[in-house]
């Protein structure tokens, strides 16, 4: 009984290693969709204007620089729920109606100062708080987490090839 049941096992190891190799080479890109954005080019741009005017690019590169901005996207896309997801859409848009009621402008079209003036002003507002924290977050955390940041910044080595011996050669 023990014998029927370890041939059948060998058996279909047997045949899902024929098997694997066709059904791995019927993979691309195009059937993942982790690529596409629910979120439109405008939503991108003003993201991206939003994500510079936090750290913007001065001797180091800034956070527009680095595509923070297209990895917040992809954080909310594949990580979030569509509650959350819609919060920080909303967090997003609310930064250029505050440019708009601030400055009679979209954010885009505003200078430096002006933007930071709007930002400045989101962080202060009760009722805009925590969705500018959640978006003052991803954008440290994106760019934190960036390989420039853990090269440069935090100095972290992915896999360090050191050895120190005790004894002298």
């Amino acid at each position: 009984m023990k014998r029927r049941k370890a041939l059948k096992l060998v058996t279909l190891s047997v045949g899902s290693l024929f098997a694997l190799p066709a059904w791995a080479n019927g993979w691309s890109t195009q059937h993942l969709d982790h690529q596409k954005s629910l979120f439109d080019p405008e939503f991108d741009a003003l993201l991206a204007e939003i994500v510079d005017t936090f750290i913007p690019q001065t001797d180091t590169p800034g956070a527009k620089t680095l595509g923070v901005h297209t990895l917040m996207q992809l954080v909310a896309t594949d990580c979030y729920d569509q509650p959350t997801r819609d919060k920080f859409a909303a967090a997003v848009r609310s930064v250029d109606e505050h440019a708009q009621t601030n400055f009679v402008k979209n954010f885009r079209s505003c200078d430096a100062a002006q933007r930071l003036a709007v930002l400045q002003s989101m962080e202060v507002a009760p009722n805009t708080s925590e969705a500018f924290k959640m978006l003052k977050k991803l954008c440290t955390d994106g760019y934190m987490k960036s390989e420039y940041a853990l090269e440069n910044i935090l100095k972290f080595e992915f896999a360090p090839a050191r050895f120190h011996g005790c004894v002298p050669q």
